[in-house]
Formats: structure tokens, sequence, C-alpha cells
């Protein structure tokens, strides 16, 4: 396993299972604003996506970028308020992360948050010691110091979510305790095989 030189994680669902807590503050932005929509839904088909996309999906109306971006920091002041006391990492994912640092890997973490909620999970839970590179929404740079973009995961051969992991990585007690969700991304250039989800 040589050839494999990094890991990517995603924050949301990945690094922190936050997505029911993300739910709850949707559905009491959706009772606030007298929206009737199933925020669990939601995000089953839209997790991932800026929130005010996903605000989009429940107005019958268009919305102005000025409502949708007031709509989706008062959803985003809910989930810090509720997910205050609850903040911590995935099962198994610092040791994971041990691991892959002691194997020599590169870690980044690549996320469509802002930066300063990547800093409220990353930085109160003590977790941007293990990344080499932290991409957020506001990085509009096409490369990233420490993984150069992504280069370090590219291969001639190298087909996004298909791959092998590392043996030492998974192998690793934290993993199979952890969520193997974040291994989506964790391939070998060239490997075969599936690796994560």
């Amino acid at each position: 396993m040589a050839d494999l030189q990094a890991l990517v994680f995603d924050l949301d669902g990945v690094i922190i299972d936050n997505t029911p807590v993300q739910a709850r503050a949707f559905q009491l932005l959706f009772r606030d604003l007298g929206l009737q929509a199933d925020a669990n839904e939601l995000l089953r088909r839209l997790n991932g996506m800026p929130a005010t996309d996903i605000l989009e999906q429940v107005f019958e109306e268009p919305q102005s970028e000025k409502d949708l971006k007031k709509y989706a920091d008062q959803r985003e002041f809910l989930y810090r308020t509720l997910y205050w006391d609850e903040r911590q990492p995935a099962p198994g994912l610092i040791e994971f992360l041990e691991a892959a640092r002691a194997a020599g890997l590169k870690i980044g973490l690549g996320s469509g948050s802002a930066n300063d909620t990547l800093s409220y999970i990353l930085d109160h839970l003590d977790l941007r010691r293990f990344f080499d590179v932290v991409v957020g929404a506001g990085c509009h740079s096409g490369r990233a110091r420490g993984l150069q973009g992504g280069h370090a995961l590219r291969g001639r051969d190298h087909h996004p979510g298909r791959g092998r992991l590392s043996g030492a990585v998974a192998s690793h007690p934290g993993f199979h305790r952890g969520n193997a969700r974040a291994l989506a991304r964790a391939v070998q250039p060239g490997g075969r095989g599936s690796a994560g989800q």
C-alpha cells in the first residue's frame, strides 16, 4: 500500500455525528417561519449542501439571496446552540487519525462549512492538529497547502470512490469502532474494490 498518500475527510456526518442536531435546527427554523417540511427527509436528500440551497427547497415562492442568508444564519445559530454540549468526535476517530498519522499519511478535511463553523468544531475538539490542510467554504484557492489541491490523491488511474485502504489504517481498531464513511475518499490510485460507504 505504499501508493496511499493521503486521506480526505468531510466534516458533517463523518468526523462528527451532527446530522440529528442539524435536522432539529432546521425543524425549529421551519416552525418559526411557518413552513411545512420534514427536515430529516430533506437532509437525507440534501445533506452537505449549503443551508441556503436546502432552504430554497422548502419555500413555495422564490426568496431573495438576502433572506435565504438571513434564514441560514438563524439556522446556524440554532444548530450551534443545540449542539454546544454535544460536540464530540465520531467514535474511534481520534485513534484512527493517530494511526493514519503514524502510518505517515497526509490528512485533509474538505467541507462546505464556513471557516467559523469549522473552528466551532475542530478547535473545540482539538482536531485541527491532525489535519495537514483544512478547506472550507471560504477557501477559493485552487491549491491547498500540504496536499497541493488534492494532488496527493490523484493518479493516472485514480477513480474517486474506488480503491484500497492502507492495511495499517484499515486494520486499526479505531476504524472498526468508528465511522467508516470517512474512508470514502481514502483510496489508493489504481486500486480495486471499494473504500468506505
